[in-house]
């Protein structure tokens, strides 16, 4: 009587068993098909990422002092950035091309006291490139507190290097953003090689170097390649052959966006047409940028403008392509009318000038 039904028991066991196996084959099908047909009803979606890219930042002996405080025995730049700062605020990533350092040496004329770095943190600018010619006069101990300070500030920097192992370690500098991997380069063109320290790295704009960096920044899967140059001449206002051979050149190898400074003066922007794999395409770059913040009263080094560029990734595709662009000019405005035993100067939007938002009792100099 027991084994009657145990064998009925299996029996029934047996029976769910098959029935259920035969229901979930039926099921498996109908789960593949609806994920198939899930696929055609992708829409492709994008992703933003705001950058702007601004130029020179200059101190000299007669802004520093001017900038001191004695009442409270401090400095405070921030007056030089709070016309600006709303606008440079409005992006993820914001570059300049710092032409100082802070070594903490008052009397050196290629530093700034302590207190600008922090006027540039609050200005909205995050990020700093140094391959330029200001860096060429320091020593290993002098950029390595510049570096520390501007770490301090959450300042990220690229372009110069105490060493070897420092710039393995950082170059090429990877930013991530909203879901970006942006890879920023800097180089300088350096006409007299005599001059390079040879206790400091500063990127050069060699092709090898160039072509090599590129080549780790794709390694490193970088969504998008920006070269930030310091080039040409002073004054300069026309682009050179050599300039627009080397951007398309540069575009040639990978790169998204290519921003130059160092003239002191600034340069037109163009859409450079090249061949990449065998594909045509075409490349901005802007050569010059000016000065943000100039250390000359001259009028033609007053000028500058800021770079605006918006970059869009595909969230399915994963590529990345430049989105809508344009450029903020500024001003540098030499303020001798509410102090006048000083010039004061400031960085000025040159619509907020036009239009009487700021300075409106003042005659602009």
């Amino acid at each position: 009587m027991f084994c009657e039904r145990g064998m009925k028991a299996l029996w029934v066991f047996v029976f769910l068993i098959s029935s259920l196996s035969s229901k979930s084959q039926k099921i498996i099908p109908r789960l593949i098909e609806r994920d198939e047909a899930a696929e055609f009803e992708r829409v492709d979606s994008f992703r933003t990422l705001h950058l702007m890219f601004a130029g020179n930042i200059y101190q000299n002996e007669e802004q520093i002092k001017n900038s001191y405080k004695p009442s409270e025995n401090r400095y405070d730049f921030t007056y030089q950035f709070k016309n600006i700062q709303p606008i440079l605020n409005l992006a993820d990533i914001t570059v300049a091309n710092l032409k100082t350092a802070f070594t903490g040496d008052a009397a050196s004329p290629h530093s700034s006291p302590d207190e600008l770095a922090l006027a540039i943190k609050y200005s909205g600018i995050n990020v700093v490139c140094l391959a330029n010619s200001n860096i060429l006069s320091l020593k290993k101990e002098e950029l390595s507190r510049t570096q520390q300070l501007l770490n301090s500030m959450d300042i990220v920097y690229t372009g110069a290097y105490t060493g070897n192992i420092q710039r393995n370690g950082n170059n090429p500098l990877i930013i991530f953003r909203k879901g970006f991997r942006i890879a920023l380069l800097n180089y300088m063109v350096i006409s007299n090689r005599a001059a390079l320290p040879a206790e400091l790295l500063v990127n050069e704009a060699d092709k090898s170097l160039i072509e090599r960096d590129i080549r780790a920044a794709k390694y490193q899967s970088a969504d998008f390649i920006i070269i930030y140059f310091d080039w040409g001449s002073n004054m300069q206002d026309i682009p050179s052959y050599s300039q627009q051979n080397l951007a398309r050149w540069c575009f040639e190898q990978g790169a998204g966006l290519i921003v130059g400074v160092h003239p002191n003066a600034v340069m037109p922007m163009e859409f450079i047409e090249y061949y990449q794999n065998a594909t045509p395409s075409s490349g901005l770059v802007a050569y010059s940028l000016g000065n943000l913040i100039s250390a000359s009263a001259d009028m033609k080094n007053r000028n500058g403008f800021i770079l605006d560029v918006e970059l869009k990734k595909n969230n399915y595709t994963g590529s990345v392509k430049l989105g809508e662009y344009g450029f903020i000019p500024v001003w540098n405005y030499y303020d001798t009318v509410s102090a006048p035993k000083s010039a004061k100067v400031y960085a000025v939007p040159s619509v907020a000038v036009q239009n009487g938002q700021v300075f409106k009792k003042n005659t602009l100099h």
